[in-house]
């Protein structure tokens, strides 16, 4: 998960911006996870989350030259 920057959103405000340190699903870690599928998170020192927040992760990549 090392490669994957998240954003979290409670109601329309950003709570947190950063890495995500650990992915898993099924107690396993794992590089993604389907678009309806279950997982938990690891967000680099922020546990503030709420129901109803919503998390977006994305994976980093550089472009070619």
């Amino acid at each position: 998960a090392g490669d994957l920057d998240a954003q979290g959103d409670a109601g329309g405000e950003v709570v947190f911006e950063g890495p995500c340190t650990s992915l898993r699903q099924h107690k396993e870690d794992v590089a993604a996870v389907p678009r309806s599928g279950e997982c938990g998170v690891v967000l680099d020192a922020f546990s503030g989350w709420q129901e109803g927040d919503v998390v977006q992760c994305v994976r980093r990549s550089r472009a070619a030259p």
